[in-house]
């Protein structure tokens, strides 16, 4: 997961803004409505690799996503126009969507039920340490090779690491003997225990999910994405900000481990409202004038904020609506969360251009934060333990 289509998309496109809009000679809000709607894929391929997952196993899906997203990278070396980068973001959701959160979660989701949370949490810091270590990889290439030959590079990293240990290692379910023999796993019956996707959607608790966390991502993701210019805007190097968004990494793993082992003890709503006040101050260190010494502290608040929204996320569905379809509604799930996540860095690159300010939408982020925690908390007990 640390070299997957989510840390491309969300956590590494920030170290590629300035060189794309030079190149393409557009403005940074062009630029990042590339990510709005390679995210927006994700209303299509989100439902649908849930489908497959549940269908014919996570497993497949995972290899598949690992060659798409190959060549996807390597094609963004190709890039012309700002046309082609819309169309190379969005292919990458659509094909690679296996390399996602979906898949992974499904997977540990059959293996652990009485340590999910914490289950859910490690796995998850994958993503995190991609966040951490890619930025600064691809700014180091950028540097020294140029930003086409950087992705062509990072091209050949995805394949050589994740395919084979992916291919010998990973299993989608126990077999009978750590079934019957572990205490952690789920019994055989339990997978197949479940709402079905239309008993699941005339719920309360679906759309709380699904608005709630849609409206959190709007607030969250735009910071996220534009660290980068944030950071150099605020008088850092290109190099030292892809560094600090690497550290951005850091809070993710924070975030995930600590969140995930807080799920098992406590109602996760309120878990994740918790972590989503790091997000909501790291906005004020930026609206009240950031000092470059202290840009390490919003950075790791971006991080535990968004690691815990990954980690609750599925944990949620799989309390509230059980495993037998958790592929396809976690996809539904992350279709919503997509249309949040792509609108955010959006709103906040269109609002850099037109103001030449982040301030305006980072005001309009903090009240989404606020509102989208709000609806979070409206969530009540669980129906599968």
């Amino acid at each position: 997961m640390a070299l997957s289509a989510p840390t491309f998309l969300i956590y590494n496109f920030g170290v590629f803004i300035d060189p794309l809009a030079e190149a393409l000679q557009k403005g940074r809000g062009a630029i990042s409505l590339a990510l709005t709607l390679g995210i927006a894929g994700n209303l299509i391929a989100g439902p649908v690799i849930g489908i497959l997952s549940d269908k014919y196993g996570a497993r497949r899906m995972i290899l598949f996503g690992v060659v798409s997203l190959t060549a996807i990278v390597a094609s963004f070396s190709l890039i012309q126009s700002v046309v082609h980068l819309y169309i190379a973001s969005v292919l990458m959701v659509l094909l690679a969507a296996g390399t996602g959160p979906i898949t992974y979660t499904r997977i540990i989701s059959a293996w652990f039920n009485k340590r999910r949370g914490m289950a859910l949490g490690l796995s998850l810091i994958g993503i995190g340490l991609g966040g951490a270590v890619l930025p600064v990889v691809s700014q180091t290439l950028i540097g020294e090779y140029g930003w086409r030959m950087a992705y062509r590079y990072l091209a050949v990293i995805v394949f050589l690491f994740t395919f084979f240990p992916l291919y010998f290692l990973i299993r989608n379910n126990p077999g009978p003997v750590e079934s019957e023999s572990s205490v952690e796993t789920d019994s055989p019956d339990s997978l197949d225990e479940g709402f079905s996707v239309s008993e699941a959607m005339k719920t309360r608790e679906f759309w709380l999910l699904a608005i709630g966390f849609l409206i959190v991502a709007a607030g969250n993701s735009g910071g996220l994405v534009h660290l980068p210019p944030l950071l150099t805007d605020a008088g850092l190097t290109p190099e030292r900000a892809a560094l600090y968004t690497g550290i951005m990494g850091v809070g993710v793993t924070i975030g995930r481990a600590v969140g995930g082992y807080l799920l098992d003890l406590f109602h996760a709503p309120y878990v994740a409202i918790c972590f989503l006040i790091g997000p909501f101050i790291a906005y004020t260190f930026f609206m009240s004038g950031l000092s470059p010494q202290w840009a390490f502290v919003p950075v790791l608040l971006f991080g535990i904020g968004m690691g815990a929204e990954f980690d609750v996320i599925p944990f949620l569905i799989s309390r509230y609506f059980g495993l037998k379809n958790f592929g396809v509604i976690y996809g539904i799930q992350i279709s919503t969360f997509s249309i949040g996540t792509g609108l955010g860095p959006a709103i906040m690159g269109f609002a850099y251009d037109k103001y030449g300010s982040y301030g305006p939408a980072i005001r309009i982020a903090m009240v989404l934060l606020i509102v989208g925690s709000l609806l979070v908390s409206r969530l009540k007990g669980y129906r599968f333990r």
